[in-house]
Order: C-alpha cells, then sequence, then structure tokens
C-alpha cells in the first residue's frame, strides 16, 4: 500500500469510501432550500399568517367494529402444528394466480 492511499484512510476514516456508499440523503448534507420529508401526509395548509388549519377530510377515520365477546383471539400461537400440501383458496391450488 503507498503512504498516499494509507495517508487518505487515516483523513477520512472508516466510515468514508465506497463500500459505506453515500449514507442517507438529508437535508444537513444537500443545498438550501432542499426539504425531503419523513413520510408524514399533509392534513392541511398553512396560512400566510403562519397559522396551520386542519382540513377534516384529510384525518384518516378508523371504522373499527365491536369485539366483545368475539371466540376468536388475535394472534396465533406458536404451539399451532404446521399444514403441509395445503392447497392455496384460488383456482388450481396456487398461491400466486
Amino acid at each position: 500500500m503507498s503512504g498516499a492511499v494509507r495517508l487518505s484512510r487515516v483523513v477520512l476514516g472508516t466510515k468514508c469510501g465506497p463500500s459505506k456508499g453515500r449514507g442517507p440523503l438529508l437535508p444537513k448534507h444537500t443545498g438550501p432550500g432542499f426539504k425531503k420529508g419523513f413520510g408524514a401526509i399533509g392534513l392541511g395548509r398553512h396560512t400566510k399568517k403562519g397559522f396551520f388549519i386542519v382540513n377534516p377530510m384529510l384525518v384518516p377515520s378508523f371504522k373499527v367494529p365491536d369485539l366483545t365477546g368475539f371466540q376468536l383471539k388475535p394472534y396465533v400461537s406458536r404451539k399451532t402444528p404446521v399444514i403441509t400440501g395445503a392447497k392455496g383458496y384460488w383456482v388450481g391450488g396456487r398461491v400466486n394466480p
């Protein structure tokens, strides 16, 4: 190994390099004005005075049935036997039609 390569590894450290990839794309590492976001949904809009107005049509609503007295449990036990050779729900027994 040459001295220049060894020196660059010392200067850059082991966290940099082509084998480590470029890392996450965050606004810290980009130019000004870049806004990535992290998967949040927009529930309204900003006003020019700095307030936020929530649009009730965009707020998710969940319709959950009443399960009191329901016989089935929400989880499957680890002791449940594995059924081998079972046919699929679709015609022909294939899982992916």
